[in-house]
């Protein structure tokens, strides 16, 4: 019988197959721009020596990759923030995977929201969304129970009944007893499909506006407008919940040290002047990971396209720098184009 603890091992496993799939060319592409061309086999060679055994390294081993963006000081350099904190977090979990590690679904779930992170941040967003997805288990399908065979009774046959009188203009009597089985019949029938809509949509995902009580909504219709969220230092926050949650590195949006970070690495900075809007926000291209303090000035505004089809403008009202770290803005937040 498959437990909650087998799907849970699977999904993660799933999921670093994925993040090995969208690392492997990436490390590849940056360690022959900077070890040459034979930089796996030189490799092999080392770790042979090191430990006085064989090696062979293939370029789908999450552990491999994630130990060289971890070792090597210039993927320190290139990818953006959190990203040699997220892949010594992944680390952790490769370790635990590969000893047979037991995870509920909370662990599952956030590593397999680090591994979107880490997917997006090399920018590999089509794995990365392919990841996000395995973020909601899929529940477990029923034991089947053991079918019994039960002889059925004879029942003794019932004499027939007289037919009613018919009542004048030609209508037999009747008791309505039809009727009102029709009328349960329905009622029984509506309320097991409105508890049916219940239990779907209680696992709607929170960051997605194709699901839950955006999906009939038009491209291009505005979800959620706050005249001011306040993020303190070290928090995230999902745009399509807008509230503020502890714990930085997740999220759709992360503050911290002073910066305002984008988890997916599409967060463009607009001049202060001239239009600002969805329109202006979903067609951005000058993205950039992170906006420092001496951006996050009053008045500044920044775009934020989630890879679930969130459009977002952020317009700065205040930024707090004592006792407490904290940016205010007022945030706007539109259902976009779905991602490919």
């Amino acid at each position: 019988m498959t437990t909650p603890e087998t799907v849970n091992r699977e999904r993660v496993a799933h999921g670093l197959s994925l993040l090995g799939q969208g690392l492997g060319p990436y490390v590849d592409r940056q360690m022959r721009n900077r070890r040459g061309p034979e930089w796996l086999a030189a490799l092999e060679k080392a770790d042979a020596y090191r430990t006085s055994h064989p090696v062979a390294h293939t370029l789908g081993d999450p552990e491999l990759l994630l130990r060289l963006v971890v070792e090597e000081p210039f993927f320190h350099e290139i990818i953006p923030a959190p990203g040699v904190k997220v892949a010594q977090v992944l680390r952790s979990v490769v370790h635990r995977a590969g000893h047979e590690g037991v995870f509920s679904d909370g662990e599952a779930g956030q590593a397999l929201r680090t591994m979107a992170q880490l997917l997006r941040l090399i920018g590999a967003r089509k794995l990365a969304v392919e990841t996000q997805r395995l973020v909601t288990p899929e529940p477990p399908p029923p034991p089947r129970e053991a079918r019994t065979t039960v002889p059925r009774p004879r029942l003794p046959k019932l004499p027939k009944l007289p037919r009613l009188p018919k009542l004048p203009g030609g209508k037999a009597r009747s008791g309505g007893g039809g009727a009102q089985i029709r009328l349960t019949t329905f009622l029984v029938a509506g309320l097991a499909v409105l508890a049916a809509f219940q239990v779907l949509g209680s696992r709607d995902s929170p960051d997605d506006p194709y699901e839950g009580a955006w999906a009939s909504r038009e491209v291009g219709a505005e979800l959620v407008r706050e005249n001011a969220v306040t993020l303190p230092d070290r928090h995230h926050l999902v745009l399509l919940e807008a509230t503020p949650k502890e714990k930085p590195f997740r999220g759709d949006v992360y503050y911290q040290a002073g910066s305002l970070h984008a988890s997916d690495r599409r967060l463009a900075v607009l001049p202060k002047d001239g239009p600002a809007g969805y329109a202006r926000c979903r067609d951005a291209r000058e993205h950039v990971s992170r906006a420092d303090g001496d951006v996050l000035t009053k008045g500044a505004r920044l775009c934020v396209v989630t890879d679930t089809g969130a459009v977002a403008l952020l317009t700065v009202t205040e930024r707090r720098t004592e006792p407490d770290r904290s940016l205010t803005f007022a945030l706007r937040v539109w259902k976009g184009p779905r991602p490919d």
